[in-house]
């Protein structure tokens, strides 16, 4: 059961029991837990990231086609990876949401000791699936970082004008539950270093953020919020707001607004006003509850539809 369940602790079982009949049974609980610590550290450091796609599908009881068009038909939109890596049927191939924009999941907390790792993918990836928008964006070849792989002088001949520019990115945030100093400010390394490659300000839109301090921490890094005017979309909800029997004026409720369910002589109930609420703070427009939200305001703040 050990093998099948996960074969390195399998692996760490057996080091302790041999530790233990070889050595002692102190020798043995001491290279288990050294073992186990090194493995969490192996997992944590790690960990992939995985750029998302999206798949429409349907909701049916049978395998047979479904018209999109029919009344009845529960269309949706699911985001998996684009390399299938889920378990996905390899016959269905996840689309980008569109050219120039990124949807990049997160599957462990972003700490310190996978920040490099999950950054440095992305950006390896957005960098082959899209071209600069200037040739040299440092000016001169000695203000070029250390690390850039050249081409010392770069000409038109060396970007592919056939690829998008960046537009955007979605980090999905639901799988990360800390985030500590050291991954925000490579964040806050990774953005200007992309709004240097797009020459042009990159909205980073966030899905899932789930804990406050996480929350709290992408606002003071300068994410999540922006000072000028943004299109964006909000998720809203009609909550019913019950009101005193003697504040209800006649005419006072639009029809469309309020709700009543029984006369309030008969079953002594007060009135429901409808009142729409979003589910996030509106001061935060590149905070989403859900992936579909993030992708449609992307659409509408880039006018892509």
């Amino acid at each position: 059961m050990f093998w099948k369940v996960s074969p390195c602790e399998f692996v760490i079982f057996w080091i302790g029991v041999l530790v233990s009949v070889f050595a002692s049974i102190d020798n043995g609980i001491y290279a288990s837990v050294a073992a186990s610590a090194a493995l969490l550290l192996f997992r944590i450091a790690k960990a992939h990231g995985r750029f998302v796609g999206v798949v429409k599908v349907y909701n049916t009881p049978s395998l047979r086609p479904v018209d999109a068009n029919e009344p009845d038909s529960d269309t949706r939109n699911v985001f998996v990876p684009l390399d299938r890596s889920n378990g996905v049927n390899p016959a269905v191939q996840p689309r980008e949401p569109h050219a120039g924009v990124f949807i990049y999941r997160l599957n462990e907390g972003y700490l310190y000791p996978n920040a490099v790792h999950f950054t440095d993918h992305m950006v390896r990836e957005i960098k082959v699936k899209t071209r600069p928008a200037v040739i040299n964006p440092y000016g001169s070849l000695g203000e070029r970082p250390w690390n850039d792989p050249g081409p010392r002088h770069k000409s038109e001949s060396d970007i592919d004008p056939t690829l998008p520019v960046l537009r955007a990115i979605i980090l999905d945030f639901s799988g990360v539950s800390n985030v500590d100093v050291t991954s925000l400010q490579n964040l806050i390394d990774v953005r200007k270093q992309l709004d240097r490659y797009a020459d042009a300000h990159i909205a980073w839109h966030f899905v899932g953020v789930k804990s406050p301090w996480a929350r709290r921490g992408l606002l003071a890094s300068g994410f999540g919020s922006e000072n000028g005017v943004v299109k964006s979309l909000f998720t809203v909800t009609n909550v019913g707001v019950p009101q005193e029997k003697d504040d209800v004026k006649p005419g006072s409720c639009d029809e469309e607004f309020s709700v009543d369910t029984q006369p309030e002589d008969k079953l002594g109930m007060t009135s429901m006003d409808t009142m729409v609420l979003p589910l996030l703070s509106i001061d935060c427009p590149y905070f989403h509850i859900d992936m579909d939200e993030a992708v449609r305001s992307v659409e509408l703040e880039l006018g892509l539809k």
